[in-house]
């Protein structure tokens, strides 16, 4: 809307009708003046449903045979790094689907805000005395899922301040480096002549172990943890981390701004402290790199599931239209497992900031609980949120959103941390037993007002199963 306004809908068909004709006629005539010329299209602003449905529009039209080299996204519509994930696979998946399955995505451009905008793009939230320090955590982490995603170019927004506003930026007037421009740096310094190999597999989706490796043979990982997808910044758990390194050798730890440490590692096992800001680790040449646990991976161990049970039957449930229409059903998958249904339509709802429709329902889970653990899925990408009320009335709001593959996926929800609160005590600090679940799902997009989002094992997750 804001770039091609013509037709009333930034996504609309008829602009990708335009578009790919812009870019057949412009492409062929570039690498006719040059045909060294590298040309992309694309430049998708945002990764939600309508986008991937523009994109689809234009790959049904063509644009791949226009004689462009890739195809460039720009993944705001986020709010954490790792989050673009989603966008990544389903780009990709839709390149593959028209045969061009080789050609590469490029992200080229993508900035983290550091204060609210009049339009939010960009801006992540939490703490606004530590936006510069989150900006610097995301400059890296982007970078490090693009990689980790075959994300061949990475261009952040923006280098120097904005006339309009300085959220962006790298530099300040004068040229001195933010955090963030000082953490691009220590990243540069820290991984040149160095390429991407894979990510090592870590106890937790959440938590990641980058490795990097040069010409030398030489390896470096790259750890940090993040918090829940469209959760803020200052939300993530901080942890500590083991990894079996098969040595008893020093490893160079190189935190953000390039201060480093030693760490002997003692039993053949590393021991790393994990937070949101990545951390840099020289790895000697003779350790070998093995199984990654945490504390709570090994308490796991010895956890207990209390299925909750809680899609037995429709009658504990209460649907609240809020701002929408809509109904809370119960069915069966495929494999015969009990489910529940939030069926919802905004077609008719009047304007609101964040519109959504809720169903609740009685719980009782007890402070032996420490985390609640469940699957959902959706045809669409879709936001949702879970809240969770306490026994003195106080409600815990955790974020996810589906990836919109109609495919199973599964939502941890930690119940040792800070959410969002409010009401009851208010304290941030939830009291035990949880009382009553929600399940509540927002409208996904304008252009998106009808659907329904499944839900599955409610469970909670236990320490007590020696008991």
């Amino acid at each position: 809307m804001t770039f091609w306004g013509k037709h009333g809908k930034g996504n609309s068909e008829a602009f990708a009708e335009q578009y790919t004709a812009l870019v057949k006629a412009v492409a062929p005539a570039i690498h006719g003046a040059d045909p060294e010329a590298y040309v992309m299209a694309g430049s998708v602003s945002n990764y939600w449903g309508p986008s991937y449905e523009w994109t689809e529009y234009c790959f049904q039209k063509g644009i791949l045979e226009s004689g462009i080299q890739a195809w460039s996204v720009h993944p705001y519509g986020v709010k954490t790094p790792e989050e673009f994930a989603i966008g990544h696979k389903r780009t990709r998946a839709l390149l593959k689907q028209y045969g061009a399955a080789e050609m590469p995505i490029l992200n080229t451009e993508r900035g983290f805000a550091v204060k609210e905008l009049p339009n939010n793009e960009g801006w992540s939230g939490g703490s606004k005395e530590r936006a510069r320090e989150f900006q610097a955590w995301h400059f890296v982490r982007q970078f490090m899922i693009d990689q980790l995603h075959d994300v061949r170019l990475t261009v952040w927004y923006e280098w120097g301040p904005n006339p309009q506003y300085d959220a962006f930026a790298l530099v300040d007037d004068d040229g001195k480096p933010h955090p963030s421009g000082r953490a691009a740096t220590v990243m540069m310094q820290q991984l040149d002549g160095y390429r991407f190999d894979r990510r090592l597999r870590t106890a937790r989706a959440l938590d990641y172990a980058i490795l990097f490796t040069n010409a030398e043979g030489a390896r470096k990982l790259v750890v940090w943890t993040a918090p829940p997808a469209g959760a803020a910044p200052d939300a993530v758990e901080e942890l500590a981390l083991t990894i079996a390194v098969g040595t008893s050798d020093a490893f160079v730890v190189t935190n953000l701004f390039g201060e480093s440490k030693t760490i002997n590692a003692e039993d053949g096992r590393l021991a790393l402290n994990l937070g949101g800001a990545p951390q840099y680790v020289t790895v000697p040449a003779n350790a070998t790199l093995g199984e990654w646990t945490t504390p709570d991976a090994e308490q796991a161990n010895q956890s207990s599931r209390q299925d909750l049970k809680v899609f037995a039957n429709a009658d504990g449930w209460t649907f609240n239209e809020n701002t929408g229409k809509g109904a809370f059903t119960v069915d069966r998958d495929a494999d015969g497992r009990a489910i529940g249904i939030v069926r919802y339509d905004f077609t008719q709802s009047k304007p609101q900031p964040h519109p959504y429709v809720l169903a609740s329902t009685t719980v009782q889970i007890p402070e032996s609980a420490r985390e609640l653990r469940l699957e959902v899925r959706s045809a669409i990408e879709q936001p949702l949120t879970f809240r969770l009320i306490d026994s003195t009335g106080q409600t815990h709001q955790a974020r996810a959103k589906t990836d919109g593959s109609n495919q199973w996926q599964t939502v941890n929800i930690t119940l040792k941390r800070r959410m969002e609160h409010w009401g009851g005590a208010n304290d941030g600090k939830i009291h035990f037993p949880i009382t009553q679940l929600a399940l509540s799902v927002p409208r996904p997009g304008d252009d998106a007002t009808e659907g329904r989002v499944e839900y599955a094992a409610v469970t909670a997750i236990t320490s007590d199963a020696g008991n």
